[in-house]
């Protein structure tokens, strides 16, 4: 999921630099209508690769 709210670059944006939230994980109904409440989660069955995924992307940027 690739979202242009919600992220912590919010500070970065009024200078010209495009940013974007990135949640690379397949999440059910119910962890989505939880997203900035009280209860929000995130099963951790769905951690793990989104976890891989960010650390296969870093990777491959900071290689180039």
């Amino acid at each position: 999921m690739i979202v242009p709210y919600g992220t912590d670059a919010n500070g970065f944006r009024p200078r010209g630099v495009k940013s974007y939230g990135f949640v690379p994980a397949i999440l059910p109904a119910a962890a989505l209508a939880s997203m900035h409440g009280d209860a929000e989660f995130m099963p951790l069955d769905a951690l793990g690769p989104a976890i891989e995924i960010i650390f296969d992307a870093l990777k491959q940027t900071a290689s180039k």
